[in-house]
């Protein structure tokens, strides 16, 4: 029979054959298992979700499963703890008799084993985005070191709180360079902040995409003038409240359609002519941007 400290460097096959050793819950050691071999208890475990189970398997990264948490009951069988869709992706993908890393516990009961999966899933803080951007780029991904050195030329930088320079929306900001490029991107930041000043509020989702929205549909709009505009039109905030309080609950595209729509009146006010098409906005549809 094993002893407490063997267990520290025990196999999971070697614990199956002691599943008689009794040491106190709160110990517990790592090892390597198969996701064939373990199970889930779903009187307190969620189901798994097939929505996040796909998601897991199209973006499989073999060095993102980490580590399982697990219990070893009185008859040797693993129940899953933590990690119960990142398994299932293994399993759908055949990858069940490959090694994964474990943290497997002894000694739980049910209640303890519900607790303990409540506790790592109430203590799970999602990393802010500007974290994950950060990492990104320092991981050497090419599209978030591009994204952060459009920032870094006009001295600008991503964050979560309020501040000069500070964009914000991380997420719009991603969404633009994806989808209209880098280029775009920088001339939207560049107009919002001759505009509207450098502060953070200059800088919302609302206004990066509207802002995008109007250059993409007018490549030749002049870019000064638009700049003027919106700082002709008052604080950046209050721009943005006003188009959005004229539409009341509509989506958050109809939203960015107003708000364009109401930059574009103000830039064609008093022109004769190089008048931006009203239409080319009011008619845009959703799935371009």
């Amino acid at each position: 029979m094993l002893s407490t400290t063997d267990l520290e460097s025990a196999t999971i096959d070697e614990i199956h054959k002691n599943v008689n050793v009794r040491i106190t819950a709160s110990q517990k050691l790592t090892s390597k298992v198969k996701p064939n071999d373990l199970l889930v208890d779903y009187s307190y475990q969620r189901e798994t979700l097939d929505t996040k189970v796909n998601a897991i398997i199209r973006n499989f990264n073999a060095k993102a499963i980490g580590v399982v948490i697990l219990s070893i009951r009185d008859n040797g069988d693993l129940y899953i703890i933590d990690g119960a869709h990142r398994i299932e992706a293994m399993k759908r993908m055949n990858m069940g008799n490959l090694d994964v890393n474990a943290i497997v516990y002894f000694n739980l009961s049910l209640k303890d084993e519900a607790d303990l999966f409540v506790l790592l899933n109430n203590n799970r803080t999602k990393p802010k985005r500007s974290a994950l951007q950060k990492a990104a780029a320092m991981a050497g991904h090419e599209n978030a070191v591009e994204l952060n050195g459009v920032l870094e030329k006009l001295g600008l930088t991503f964050g979560d709180k309020p501040g000069d320079r500070i964009v914000r929306a991380i997420a719009m900001a991603n969404k633009v360079f994806n989808r209209l490029g880098k280029e775009s991107l920088e001339n939207s930041l560049i107009v919002l902040m001759e505009g509207f000043g450098s502060h953070s509020s200059s800088f919302s989702a609302e206004l990066i995409e509207a802002i995008s929205m109007i250059l993409a549909k007018y490549p030749n709009a002049d870019k000064k003038r638009l700049a003027k505009v919106l700082r002709e039109m008052g604080d950046a905030q209050y721009v943005v409240a006003k188009a959005k309080n004229a539409v009341g609950n509509a989506t958050f595209f109809v939203k960015i359609v107003t708000l364009a729509l109401s930059i574009v009146d103000v830039y064609n006010k008093s022109l004769r002519s190089n008048r931006l098409d009203r239409s080319m906005i009011a008619l845009a549809d959703p799935r371009d941007y």
